[in-house]
């Protein structure tokens, strides 16, 4: 869901293009303002998914961690220019993934 986010926001920069081509992606399809309220909520399911899976289970609490780093992100993310944004989440994803691998793989508060 996290990447699925991330790519709409990203296609926001070809959209004109995007569109003239009648390519069919979801910002062409949904238009801009409904394509980045889906990125966004893709992105807040994302980020919650894990402490609900951490209250559930699966995930370590030290998991919680990844979404507060990738949370902090994505709010400074969606403040900034269009290609600052793509490059903000996309470098944050990789971070939430990090500690994703870190809290599973380690599980320092287990």
């Amino acid at each position: 869901m996290t990447l699925a986010g991330v790519k709409i926001i990203d296609d926001e920069q070809d959209y004109e293009y995007d569109r003239s081509i009648d390519k069919h992606s979801v910002l062409v399809a949904l238009g801009p303002v409904r394509a980045q309220q889906l990125a966004y909520g893709l992105l807040a399911a994302g980020i919650l998914g894990v402490p609900a899976g951490t209250a559930v289970g699966p995930f370590p609490a030290s998991a919680v961690a990844a979404s507060v780093a990738f949370g902090v992100v994505a709010a400074v993310a969606a403040q900034a220019r269009a290609e600052t944004t793509t490059m903000l989440l996309v470098r944050g994803a990789y971070v939430f993934l990090a500690c994703l691998v870190a809290a599973v793989w380690f599980e320092p508060l287990g």
